[in-house]
């Protein structure tokens, strides 16, 4: 086999490696399910001061849920960023963690790694900054 047949051959290879990354990593949208009457408290972690607010009044609980739930996202790439504002946890009714999340602002969250950015809506932001001077 020639040389000019194993360039061909390997540039065919990452190509097709190339596209197969790219269609698997950008879905089209994703939108989040979480059940407001499943969670008993949300933690909230201010990265930029370290402070953490727990919520667990029910109807706190709805909206932080309901807005995550509405916005619908588009998936990124894996997000190996350091700097966030607000890590957001769900817990169920034994005090189980199910699920968390890392908000970046109000169009841009990280979750299991990966970044997601909001297609349509966006996150409460301010919302939940405001939970931090109840």
């Amino acid at each position: 086999m020639s040389t000019t047949s194993k360039v061909i051959i390997v540039s065919v290879m990452v190509a097709f490696v190339f596209m197969l990354i790219t269609g698997v990593t950008f879905i089209p949208s994703t939108h989040f399910n979480f059940d407001a009457d499943e969670v008993s408290r949300i933690t909230i972690f201010d990265g930029s001061n370290g402070e953490e607010v727990e919520v667990t009044d029910d109807a706190v609980i709805k909206h932080i849920t309901d807005n995550i739930n509405r916005v619908e996202y588009r998936r990124g790439w894996l997000d190996f960023n350091m700097g966030y504002t607000y890590t957001i946890k769900l817990y169920d009714t034994d005090d189980e963690l199910i699920s968390k999340l890392t908000v970046r602002g109000d169009s841009r969250i990280t979750y299991n790694r990966f970044s997601y950015v909001a297609k349509e809506h966006s996150i409460d932001y301010e919302y939940i900054g405001s939970l931090f001077n109840e």
